[in-house]
C-alpha cells in the first residue's frame, strides 16, 4: 500500500460512457472532495441482546472540486456546458494517473463562481451520478 497526497490525485472528464483508458485529465482542479455514503435500514430485534442492528442500503456519491475560472479553459467550458445543457459526464475520480477510485456518469448539479477581493476567481462544481446505463463503480488498475 502507497500512501499519496491530494496533489496525485486525478480527476478525468469525456462524453457519457467513456471507459477510463481514454478519459483527459482536468488539470485546472484545485481542492476536490469525493463524498459517499450509504442509507440504512433498522435491523434491531430482541435477539440482538439490546444493540440496534443496522444493514446499510442505497449508496450516494457527492463530487466537489473548485477551479481557476478562466473561460478560455476547455474544462471549466465543459462543465458549464453540462450544468446549462444537463449534460452527462463521464468523470472518474482516481488516487494516481493509472491508481485506483470512482468510475460513473455524472450530472453537474452545481456551479458556482466566487470573485474574492483579494484572491483568483473560483468556479466550485458539484455532481452527482446520473440516470444512466452505466452504475457507478470503484475502478482498480489492471
Amino acid at each position: 500500500m502507497a500512501i499519496r497526497v491530494g496533489l496525485e490525485g486525478v480527476l478525468s472528464r469525456g462524453a457519457s460512457g467513456t471507459a477510463v483508458a481514454s478519459l483527459t485529465a482536468v488539470t485546472n482542479v484545485k481542492d476536490l472532495t469525493l463524498s459517499m455514503e450509504k442509507g440504512e435500514a433498522d435491523t434491531s430485534t430482541r435477539a440482538a441482546g439490546g444493540w440496534r442492528t443496522t444493514l446499510g442500503t442505497l449508496k450516494s456519491a457527492t463530487l466537489e472540486f473548485g477551479m481557476n475560472f478562466d473561460v478560455a479553459n476547455a474544462d471549466v467550458d465543459a462543465f458549464q456546458q453540462a450544468f446549462f445543457a444537463n449534460t452527462i459526464l463521464a468523470l472518474a475520480v482516481l488516487d494516481a494517473t493509472s491508481g485506483e477510485g470512482l468510475i460513473a456518469d455524472w450530472t453537474i448539479t452545481g456551479f458556482s463562481v466566487e470573485q474574492p477581493l483579494e484572491d483568483t476567481q473560483i468556479v466550485n462544481i458539484t455532481a452527482k451520478p446520473a440516470y444512466v446505463t452505466r452504475n457507478p463503480a470503484w475502478h482498480t488498475p489492471a
